[in-house]
């Protein structure tokens, strides 16, 4: 008997076998139909606050980030076995999935009474599923990372997870949404030849045989009524009101219906708008009511072994910067022989001494408070961040900082408790404001020799004993619990105000110096091939030919031959009066003095920047010998750049002086400079080169005999060295040859008998233009910004369909990194911008639109790029305008912050003129309903797209990495390629 139905039989009723013999061919099994999109399962790890502050207890929560797939289920219930008896909360940030899913992983939470909230979580160090890292042992299965509770997202089927908790908390910053649902149903339709026989009046089976197979699918939108009646009974269980099932058929499956706060509170989807922080913030688990969720941190700063250490800050402040004295740990018998060790390498100089322990060895705390008062230094509570190595419990040793520190930045908060306080007690001004609350006990009972030495070392120090009256022994009772406030009152503190300008960058500039305020000199720049001034003409680009602005190129340290290559490249310049754009750390003091001279003779100006090379670089040998001779260099200036030591020389030979952007601008020590004039100094010869040039000598009292003089733009300007503050890549801006008065700089040429145009070749390196096929890479930028720069993504080409798997590739590459994304498209396939987009708010992105030029290795230079590391960006930096019209416009619009204003060539289309590949819904439908989403009202007008933020193109500089909050899309890279 035969059946037709999913999974029926075929059955031979003789029991013969020759029916499947007689087959000649067997069955071809024909493919299983792809499901429209594959879901990234969810990633569901506990995690714990890596807050080096809020040791020795941090909270914990459970992360749950990700598509909610068929696996979720399972995957919860393994990690509230892991979390045992502890009430963690669970954090989300989900674009939906499975309903049926949701739906158990819901009443699981309800049952096991657990806090959701909608919030993002990054990771620090190891995330679930990096192959490249694995926790310790001793981390037990548990994260390190941090909780963003103004931030998350929760689509689709995510808020009926929200719904299982017995609190629900989404801030009014969030995203909660809900739509109709996509239901996708598979089949497979078996046909095969079974043999069997008839024994005793059953059947028994001899044999069976698939014949073919067919598999079926069936798509379907919206809410169907066995569907609305499960929603309906569990919205009602979870004490949701039942009228979000009539929110999630207001829109479609390809739009998103978002619930405003008032909404999500009148629904009880949402119990709070207000932040979370109570419960996964750092001082969660501090404070009279610590959240349930606290448990103690493996190995923190505070509790392991003190670690004394001289820690200077970061932050555009060399030569001249703040230091201090960490002191991070537990004290042991062996804290004070560190100390004496630090005081001994410091000598002299001041260093405040910045505490984050939880006590320890009663009588190494006395004797380190005692050295503190007798070398007069000051004392705060705060914990030290290391930049440049992980401190005493990671991969740098802290004695290796006696002579070079280790670079760091103060943080706002610190513990210093039990016999920490007496350390304090040390300093001659103490600022315990950044202590969170802390606990103390009596060293002993009264009488006891520990309670005799302590009330002779406060005597000796004059500070009241009061405070050992109203706290119990150890071990006698509860610690008494001790604020800031408390320190002060009893001595322990003398000011409640804030010692952030103790570490603060910022703090070492201007006239006013702190004590701790540090020169170091910068070492001698030392020339080699790759380092050696190099001295070429420039012409910028940017559709300005024939007449296009040109510039004198010098980068790289100045040696005894450079004046030679000054020589070659003024008599190139043809009598044109070229700007001399200077970007080096120094170098040879008489060749400085040559060049500084020819300059001035040539009455050119000079300014200190960057020049970077489009597509020939003359530092690249293979191409340099390729370049027609006598043609310049295509480049541009950026608005960044150094000019150190003897370079400030070559700057006083110009006419006109720019220096508003020069960064390292330091004087060298007179007498360190040499010369090779026989019967000459130093020091008679800058003398009389200054004067010359009429710069003011006073350089020479602030540049002492041994001693570095750092420079800011004031200084630069009042003594001389800067005559004119604009920016300097005005030099070099195609625009100032346009009009009727072009600058001075502008040469007319033309190029093309000499240095004719390649035919178009994606493996030439060429830059991506608008209108090629999408490339999507990370770059980095490069210039003045060491190991920490600004990152972003770059976006350029038309938009297809591929472009879409590019964008998740590098999303998933980046992680919770925030890099905006640089657009120059002229659009392309609708739908895949309306996917990208979607990505790029889900992740809370900016968009901006500009151009982004490689240095070196070009994305679409195919055989470099194979050679790159796949995991270091491409280097490059960007420039306005850039394109963005058409389609690109919604990727634009999806920018959390949007910049538009540098826009060219842009066009805005009717929607009822745009294309989908759907065929239930017009294009115009879905893309109204993406830009309702987006809170982007269509217009012809392209400033509806902008957030008026044209600001955020300065993201991609590395002045945003100098500051002293950097950007968030600064990354550190020890080697960037």
């Amino acid at each position: 008997m035969a059946g037709a139905q999913a999974g029926a039989h075929v059955v031979a009723e003789d029991g013969q076998h020759q029916l499947a013999a007689k087959k000649k061919h067997p069955a071809t099994p024909a493919k299983a139909p792809q499901v429209p999109w594959k879901l990234k399962p969810m990633t569901v790890a506990i995690v714990q606050g890596a807050w080096s502050r809020c040791a020795p207890d941090c909270p914990m929560w459970i992360v749950a980030n990700g598509d909610i797939a068929e696996s979720t289920p399972a995957d919860f219930r393994r990690v509230l076995k892991q979390a045992g008896k502890m009430k963690l909360p669970v954090l989300i940030n989900s674009p939906g999935g499975s309903v049926e899913a949701a739906m158990e992983i819901g009443r699981m939470l309800r049952k096991a009474g657990l806090v959701v909230a909608v919030a993002e979580t990054s990771f620090v160090g190891c995330a679930p599923g990096d192959k490249t890292c694995k926790l310790p042992p001793e981390k037990n299965g548990i994260y390190s990372g941090r909780a963003a509770t103004w931030l998350g997202y929760c689509a689709s089927a995510c808020p009926l997870i929200l719904a299982g908790g017995v609190t629900r908390y989404a801030h009014y910053n969030t995203v909660v949404g809900v739509h109709q649902f996509h239901n996708f149903l598979s089949g497979e339709r078996i046909r095969y030849l079974e043999t069997y026989r008839i024994e005793n009046g059953k059947k028994k089976v001899l044999s069976r045989k698939v014949v073919s197979r067919k598999y079926t699918s069936r798509e379907s939108y919206g809410i169907d009524k066995p569907t609305r009646r499960k929603l309906v009974a569990y919205l009602t269980e979870m004490g949701v009101s039942t009228d979000l099932v009539a929110e999630m058929e207001k829109v479609p499956f390809t739009s998103l219906n978002e619930l405003a706060p008032p909404r999500r509170a009148q629904l009880n989807l949402v119990s709070t708008s207000e932040s979370l922080d109570p419960l996964v913030g750092v001082d969660a688990c501090h404070g009279l009511s610590p959240a349930r969720n606290c448990a103690a941190v493996h190995t923190t700063a505070a509790t392991r072994p003190m670690s004394i250490a001289v820690v200077r800050a970061r932050g555009g402040c060399e030569p001249r910067c703040p230091e201090w004295i960490s002191a991070d740990g537990m004290i042991t018998a062996g804290s004070p022989q560190q100390f004496k060790a630090v005081l001994s390498a410091i000598g002299e100089r001041k260093l405040p001494v910045l505490l984050n322990s939880h006590g320890g060895n009663l009588k190494a705390a006395l004797e380190i408070g005692r050295m503190i008062r007798a070398g007069e230094l000051v004392t705060a509570i705060a914990s030290t961040r290391f930049l440049s190595c992980e401190g005493a419990g990671g991969n740098c040793d802290p004695r290796a900082s006696l002579n070079t520190p280790i670079a760091g930045q103060m943080e706002q908060t610190g513990l210093c408790d039990r016999e920490c306080i007496y350390v304090l007690a040390g300093g001659v001004r103490r600022y315990p404001i950044f202590m969170r609350e802390g606990e103390f006990t009596a060293p002993g009972s009264v009488g006891s020799d520990s309670a005799r030495r302590v009330r002779d070392y406060l005597n000796e120090i004059a500070i009241a004993p009061d405070l050992l009256q109203r706290a119990p022994p150890q071990g006698k009772g509860p610690p008494l619990r001790l604020t800031s406030a408390e320190l002060v009152s009893a001595g322990f503190g003398t000011r409640l105000a804030s010692p952030a300008f103790l570490g603060d960058p910022l703090s070492c500039s201007g006239t006013t110096l702190l004590p701790n305020c540090v020169i170091r000199g910068l070492p001698k720049p030392v020339a080699g091939p790759d380092t050696a001034m190099t001295v070429v003409i420039m012409r910028g680009t940017g559709g300005c030919a024939p007449l296009c602005p040109e510039w004198i190129a010098a980068s790289g340290i100045i040696t005894p031959e450079t004046p030679k290559l000054f020589e070659a490249a003024l008599a190139q310049r043809g009598g044109h009066a070229l700007p001399v754009i200077v970007n080096s750390q120094g170098g040879d003091f008489d060749a400085a003095l040559d060049i500084g001279r020819m300059i001035r003779t040539a009455g050119l100006a000079v300014a200190a920047a960057e020049t970077a090379f489009i597509g020939c670089d003359v530092r690249d040998a293979a191409c340099r010998n390729k370049h027609p001779p006598g043609t310049p260099y295509k480049g541009m200036i950026l608005h960044y750049g150094t000019c150190g030591s003897e370079c400030l020389l070559v700057l006083s030979g110009g006419v006109r002086r720019y220096a508003a952007h020069a960064g390292g601008t330091i004087f060298p020590p007179v007498d360190s400079l040499t010369t090779r004039t026989a019967g000459a100094s130093a020091r008679q010869l800058l003398q009389d080169y200054l004067s010359e040039m009429s710069i003011m000598p006073d350089v020479l009292r602030r540049a002492s005999t041994s001693s570095v003089a750092n420079l800011d733009e004031s200084d630069l300007e009042a003594l001389g060295f800067e005559t004119d503050s604009a920016a300097p890549l005005e030099l070099g801006e195609a625009d100032a040859c346009t009009g009727s008065s072009p600058a001075a700089n502008c040469v007319r040429r033309d190029l093309s008998a000499t240095s004719p145009a390649p035919a178009p070749s994606a493996a030439a390196g060429l830059q991506p233009t608008a209108a090629e096929e999408m490339i999507v890479v990370r770059m980095r930028a490069k210039g003045a910004c060491g190991t920490l720069c600004p990152e972003w993504i770059m976006a350029e080409g038309m938009i297809t369909e591929l472009t879409v798997q590019r964008f998740r590739a590098i999303l998933d590459e980046v992680k919770d990194v925030k890099l905006p994304v640089v657009l120059n498209s002229a659009g392309g396939d609708l739908d895949a911008a309306l996917a990208i987009g979607r990505m790029i708010r889900a992740r809370g992105l900016d968009t901006i639109v500009a151009t982004t030029e490689p240095l070196g290795c070009a994305p679409r230079d195919q055989s470099c790029s194979r050679a790159k590391p796949a995991a270091l960006p491409y280097t490059g930096f960007t420039y306005t305008p850039g394109t963005c019209s058409r389609e690109c416009l919604f990727i634009l619009a999806a920018g959390v912050r949007r910049s538009g204003s540098w826009q060219k060539n842009t066009f805005v289309p009717s929607l009822d003129r745009l294309i989908t590949h759907s065929k239930d819904r017009s294009a115009r439908d879905i893309a109204a309903s993406y830009l309702a989403f987006m809170r982007v009202t269509w217009n012809k007008a392209v400033e509806g797209f902008d957030t008026g933020t044209p600001e955020l193109v300065d993201e991609t500089t590395p002045a945003v990495c100098r500051s002293q909050v950097p950007s968030a899309n600064c990354v550190r890279r020890e080697n960037a390629g």
